[in-house]
């Protein structure tokens, strides 16, 4: 017997023997059983909430590959904290013969007793998330009320430590303390000041931002490596919005949640009866006229745009040579050129080029460029061997059994119908819609475990250049109707090109001479081996910008 083992930490501030110590008791078990260690999976400071963990979705792969007969934990908490993504990973492995072992639980799914304690264990997984969230929020708004600190950094204040004057010690022998006072930062609430009488006085964002940067003034992330060292528009825009600095403190006006399967998190708005909110004049920076003179003018332009900025064909895939800012389109009259965002918006200190590209005619180099890359003969020759190489690696390797796979696809879509059936009668909530989800994602993939038992040894043979190139037409295609299809071909886009194009630009004689380049990595193909793309302006020296 192979078994697989898992473990998981919550983050990073647990004990770094945790993961250590969940190996070596499952391998104490697997010993004992007399199994094989197929493989160790960890994942470290993640939640068990997300369903996205690296080594988690390469455990689960595996599993449904049939390479071990057991999975062993610590206890069942490692594999998750999610209730949905758990009852069907443990029907999946159920439906294949794979067994899941807790050894702190006491739980064998291999024993027929065992679904009861392992759907009680997965919910109350999930519960103690709710709980532990609930407990968190209630603590929070408590401190908030007091006037401590809720976390983050908010730019014109700063904490101090407020301790227990008894001397009284915590459990780790630490000085015991309260919270953390907010109080006003000096030197950066006349930073503060000066922004809004800047915009009162008639100052746009961009333009505030040149001052501050012209006058070396620190940017409110600059201490922190991941951080912006300089004023940006936008920064300025969230300091003219935020209530905080007319002392009116909010928590909990939205909450974040995690979509299911990606991971990615989405807000959504409290109702005002959850929202804390706290007015303290003694964290006050600015005058409530001030304030509302200076909003009154941004809610009326936001108000003037509510669709918001339009995208093109190569927004936030091209990058300045000289400072590695992002490339954004600005509008004039009667055309849109491409111009370094950091030099726009930040200044000539950041980034001193002020060269504009003309949008149209960079897009239509780009595409015929594109086109030549796509149908090089060298890269449909390097894509027919790879293909070649797939096939025979998937004709290689032992397909599941076909009767099983199709009792598992009658399962699955007898259960997406009777979720639909739930839905029909008025019962949506995110629950059915991510088991409706899951469940669909899992046909999909039975229906691809079906289709690779029909490949035959010689569809290997059927794979031609022309084939191939024939293929490649409909990506050409698209680039002809990009308006139309604009979407799609930006998400093509991004997959072709994973890192950002370099664009250097140089004065010439009247005109403006510009190249582009990267590197290509057309379909994923290649990944170790990326294809050089270097594109010049079409005709020389031709000037890019219209009389």
């Amino acid at each position: 017997m192979k078994a697989a083992i898992y473990a998981r930490v919550s983050t990073d501030a647990q004990s770094e023997n945790s993961i250590p110590d969940q190996i070596r008791e499952c391998q104490n078990y697997i010993q004992k059983e007399g199994w094989k260690v197929y493989a160790v999976y960890s994942d470290e400071a993640i939640s068990g909430a997300d369903v996205s963990r690296e080594d988690y979705r390469r455990l689960r792969s595996d599993a449904l590959l049939g390479l071990f007969e057991y999975i062993v934990v610590d206890d069942l908490s490692r594999i998750g904290r999610d209730m949905p993504e758990f009852a069907n990973l443990y029907q999946e492995l159920t439906d294949i013969g794979v067994n899941l072992i807790g050894v702190a639980d006491g739980i064998d799914t291999s024993k027929p007793s065992s679904k009861i304690p392992v759907y009680f264990k997965g919910i109350m997984n999930e519960l103690y998330l709710d709980d532990m969230k609930a407990k968190v929020i209630r603590g929070l708004k408590g401190q908030l009320l007091r006037g401590y600190s809720t976390g983050g950094r908010i730019y014109g204040y700063k904490t101090e430590p407020v301790y227990d004057p008894s001397g009284a010690r915590d459990k780790f022998g630490r000085r015991r303390r309260f919270g953390c006072k907010i109080i006003v930062d000096i030197e950066q609430a006349d930073v503060i000041k000066r922004i809004f009488e800047l915009r009162k006085s008639g100052l746009g964002y961009r333009s505030i931002a040149y001052t501050l940067n012209e006058d070396g003034v620190l940017a409110p992330r600059a201490d922190i490596p991941s951080g912006s060292k300089e004023w940006s528009p936008g920064t300025i825009r969230s300091i003219l919005l935020n209530k905080k600095y007319i002392g009116i403190w909010e928590y909990n006006k939205i909450r974040w949640i995690k979509k299911r399967v990606k991971g990615r998190r989405k807000s959504i708005k409290n109702s005002p009866m959850e929202t804390v909110k706290l007015e303290s004049e003694n964290l006050r920076i600015v005058s409530n006229e001030l304030f509302y003179s200076v909003n009154s003018t941004i809610q009326r332009r936001c108000r003037a745009n509510p669709s918001g900025k339009k995208k093109y064909l190569l927004s936030g895939l091209l990058k300045c040579e000289n400072c590695g800012g992002t490339l954004i389109v600005q509008k004039a009259r009667n055309y849109s050129c491409f111009i370094c965002g950091n030099a726009r918006n930040k200044g000539s200190l950041v980034c001193d080029n002020r060269h504009r590209l003309h949008r149209q005619r960079i897009e239509k180099a780009f595409i015929e460029k594109l086109r030549e890359v796509i149908l090089n003969p060298q890269i449909i020759y390097a894509m027919q061997e790879l293909l070649k190489e797939r096939i025979n690696k998937v004709l290689s390797q032992k397909s599941p059994d076909e009767k099983s796979l199709l009792r598992q696809k009658k399962r699955i879509k007898n259960q997406i119908d009777n979720l639909l059936t739930l839905v029909e009668d008025g019962n949506i909530t995110e629950s059915v819609k991510s088991r409706i989800y899951l469940n669909e994602r899992e046909l999909a993939r039975i229906n691809n475990e079906l289709e690779k038992g029909k490949i035959k040894p010689s569809d290997s043979a059927k794979i031609t250049a022309d084939w191939i190139k024939s293929k490649l037409q409909n990506l050409s295609q698209m680039l002809d109707d990009r308006i139309e299809k604009l979407p799609l071909v930006r998400n093509e886009l991004r997959i072709l090109f994973p890192e950002k194009l370099s664009v250097i630009a140089d004065k010439v004689n009247k005109g403006i001479e510009f190249r582009i380049k990267g590197k290509a990595n057309p379909f994923n193909f290649f990944r170790d081996e990326n294809v050089q793309l270097c594109m010049a302006s079409p005709r020389g020296f031709e000037p890019l910008l219209p009389p």
